[in-house]
């Protein structure tokens, strides 16, 4: 795992192996007010989506742990493929763990994941990791 932080901005780097998948890059950056999240098994971007709270009173209905019943988040595909659901669904998850232990904030995630890289199995993996990552920070 690497760090890298200045006044402003904190970057934590990992890499996961996959059993029978390339290993998959996993780079988490915080700025003042959005986190990056950039997930690669090719080097890539791939998809990019946008996940925004929205802390309005009766937003919307959550069920994760720190995220009141008075906040939804919003996902929207930036750039990309839109056929792969589990990918809206691993950045709301993201968004979630996030807001939990950052705060509300807007979350870009980029997945450029290959194959099996996209399954849901992996994902959860992923976003596990990643949850770890952001405790770090």
């Amino acid at each position: 795992m690497a760090t890298s932080t200045s006044s402003l901005v904190s970057t934590v780097t990992e890499t996961v192996a996959i059993p029978g998948q390339n290993d998959v890059n996993l780079s988490v950056t915080h700025f003042n007010n959005m986190t990056q999240v950039i997930i690669t098994q090719s080097g890539a971007l791939g998809t990019l989506l946008l996940a925004t709270p929205d802390t309005r009173t009766g937003g919307g209905l959550s069920s994760m742990e720190g995220m009141d019943q008075s906040t939804s988040i919003h996902i929207t595909t930036l750039l990309g493929r839109r056929d792969i659901p589990g990918l809206e669904i691993a950045t709301r998850g993201l968004a979630q763990r996030v807001y939990n232990i950052k705060g509300p904030r807007q979350v870009l995630a980029s997945f450029g994941l290959e194959g099996e890289g996209n399954s849901l199995s992996t994902l959860q993996l992923i976003i596990q990791t990643i949850e770890k990552l952001l405790l770090l920070q």
